[in-house]
């Protein structure tokens, strides 16, 4: 396992240096993530988280990869908002409409997406004892679409597809333990696939939510580890 960890202090000029740094530094290391891999981002705040995903999300789609942002301490609306206000160092920007209607960028509530909606899973096959497994933990919902998401791979031409997952909605409706198992599950699920994960997690739920060992296993269940935290 790889990790960055950036900490950021209370002057001023510093502060902003090192997030400036550590921000070119956090998405020169996404990028270089291959097919099946499974990451995890710690953030202190959204200024911050939104400046990462956006010239992440960027990225992956200028690599011909569709993108499922699942947001849950900020709205669909806001990160739409984000994304279509984004510029790179070209002054060039998403077009965020065109891209939702071609269907290479979803965003969706991650909640909703976990716990609240039921996905057509015409696509399931009854085989998939991965599928089989998740189902029977409360994953059913993200499996399905995940399926629907590989066929909307085939069917756009894509490379691959990046899910990136604010795991705040996992603390709604279960404990550390759920998360855990679900973290580990997914290396599992994502072997010989196409698919990336990258899980970010608000720094006040990683320090007050899990213990040192905790934190360990948590960190362990992923291949790369960013810690952008404040000191």
């Amino acid at each position: 396992m790889s990790w960055i960890e950036v900490k950021l202090h209370s002057s001023v000029t510093e502060n902003s240096d090192r997030k400036n740094k550590g921000l070119v530094d956090i998405v020169r290391s996404l990028s270089k993530t291959e097919p099946g891999s499974h990451q995890i981002v710690v953030y202190p705040e959204l200024g911050m988280l939104r400046k990462i995903y956006s010239n992440y999300i960027h990225e992956q789609l200028e690599n011909n990869e569709i993108v499922l942002m699942l947001p849950f301490y900020e709205t669909v609306d806001s990160v739409k908002k984000v994304l279509t206000n984004f510029r790179d160092k070209n002054n060039q920007k998403i077009n965020v409409a065109e891209h939702l209607d071609k269907g290479s960028l979803l965003i969706l509530d991650g909640f909703e997406a976990f716990f609240n909606h039921e996905w057509e899973i015409n696509e399931r096959t009854e085989s998939d004892a991965n599928g089989e497994s998740l189902a029977n933990n409360n994953h059913g919902n993200i499996v399905s679409l995940m399926r629907i998401m590989q066929n909307q791979i085939k069917k756009l031409n894509k490379d691959g597809m990046t899910i990136i997952l604010d795991m705040g909605c996992f603390f709604q409706n279960g404990g550390v333990e759920y998360i855990l198992r679900y973290e580990r599950s997914v290396p599992q699920i994502f072997k010989d696939s196409n698919l990336k994960q990258l899980c970010i997690y608000h720094q006040k739920d990683f320090e007050t939510r899990f213990n040192k060992s905790k934190k360990a296993v948590l960190l362990d269940s992923h291949g790369r580890s960013v810690l952008m935290l404040d000191a």
